[in-house]
């Protein structure tokens, strides 16, 4: 057996022994790190719904444009098709849709509109054109032709804008703000 060669080999290996002594537990804690970050963070909840093409992605408090696009072109619909057999349909969704700080305002003036259209018999439809968001404000906007229909073959058309804000609370989407007005979208800061 050679002594020198031994040595040598005795020392490469004593000296490995001594990194792996360090990089052990600096890799143990970084392990311990990860998994802790890993366990703390919210998942983000990807779905694509039928009527869009784009992916909706939904995080616990927050949402993709996408989305916030979805959910305005879903309430400006329900908003702007009333008919009185609808009315009461209308009442009920708009609960679960509606945030709770501007519910009973909104809800008070839907059912301003529904004692309107049955009392005169109206129907009112919808026909949304385009669909923004515009992100300095963080508004849904949509605006479209709105068509109301009266008794006999009374008929009056006007464009409409719905401006949203959707607000994100433990992955519930929900309308924090609403405001329609007569008009094309304006752009205020």
């Amino acid at each position: 057996m050679e002594l020198k060669k031994f040595n040598q080999q005795w020392g490469a290996v004593r000296f490995e022994n001594f990194i792996g002594r360090i990089t052990l537990p600096i890799l143990a804690v970084a392990l311990l790190v990860s998994v802790y970050s890993l366990s703390n963070q919210t998942p983000i909840i990807t779905v694509l719904p039928p009527s869009m093409t784009d992916a909706a992605k939904i995080a616990h408090n927050d949402a993709n444009e996408a989305t916030k696009k979805g959910y305005g072109l879903y309430v400006a619909q329900m908003l702007g098709n009333v008919h009185p057999g609808t009315v009461e349909f209308l009442v009920k969704t708009i609960e679960d849709v509606l945030h709770p700080s501007i519910y009973h305002d909104v809800k008070e003036s839907v059912m301003d509109q529904v004692n309107t259209i049955e009392q005169e018999n109206l129907a009112i439809s919808f026909e949304p054109r385009s669909v923004d968001y515009w992100e300095d404000s963080k508004r849904v906007v949509v605006f479209g032709n709105r068509i109301t229909e009266g008794r006999g073959d009374t008929k009056t058309t006007e464009k409409v804008t719905y401006e949203f804000e959707v607000q994100v609370s433990n992955y519930l989407p929900q309308m924090s703000y609403v405001n329609v007005y007569v008009g094309s979208p304006e752009r205020k800061r």
